[in-house]
């Protein structure tokens, strides 16, 4: 049962990590377009 709680919680400490990793690179990708189109 300690095990299976561990895995369970390793796993939603992975997909917090992954949701705030893939946020990150949505805001980082539109301030990139944002650049692009005030350097043109």
């Amino acid at each position: 049962m300690k095990n299976f709680m561990r895995i369970l919680l390793l796993a939603a400490l992975a997909f917090v990590a992954s949701q705030v990793l893939f946020s990150d690179f949505e805001i980082v990708k539109t301030e990139n377009k944002i650049a692009a189109i005030v350097n043109e």
